[in-house]
């Protein structure tokens, strides 16, 4: 029964996100925050994930992760800053080194949420520093190695526009 209540839930949580995509597509954001806060509420882990349940993980802070991009569309960048922070230190607390192992892409995406919650407030210099520790391995060794190969920023394919020194 408990396999079957997963299953439900998980079939849920993917239409829940589907609808968010669609949400966007409309620029519907409130509808798009709302929906992904159902989806993470149906999620939330009632324990700490351990080694069976990655997938579950995964998709628990990806869905997060959602939910803070949108944050960040609708311009609410306390809440996106709540978000990634959370989805950070989530993971950074986790004692499982393959949960960890496994969620770094993750790990990753929340650190540049945190950067482009800096930019969105308009701190250029905090964004380009947590991006810089990021790509000299001063946060998380190993997370961040050739980021810019392998990751693009959030709805972009180029490399995040941090706003030139002035």
């Amino acid at each position: 029964m408990e396999h079957a209540d997963r299953s439900d839930i998980g079939a849920q949580v993917e239409t829940l996100r589907d609808l968010a995509v669609t949400y966007q597509s409309m620029n519907d954001t409130q509808d798009r925050i709302a929906v992904l806060r159902e989806a993470v509420s149906l999620q939330a882990p009632k324990t700490a994930y351990d080694d069976k349940q990655i997938g579950a993980a995964y998709s628990y802070y990806s869905t997060l992760r959602m939910l803070g991009e949108a944050h960040v569309d609708d311009q609410d960048y306390d809440s996106a800053a709540e978000v990634y922070k959370g989805i950070a230190s989530k993971i950074d607390g986790s004692q499982n080194a393959r949960l960890k192992s496994n969620l770094r892409d993750l790990y990753a995406d929340a650190i540049l949420g945190q950067a482009r919650v800096h930019e969105g407030f308009g701190e250029y210099d905090a964004g380009r520093r947590l991006l810089a520790q990021a790509e000299n391995g001063q946060i998380k060794s190993g997370v961040f190695d050739r980021m810019y190969s392998f990751w693009a920023w959030p709805g972009s394919r180029k490399r995040p526009a941090i706003a030139p020194n002035r």
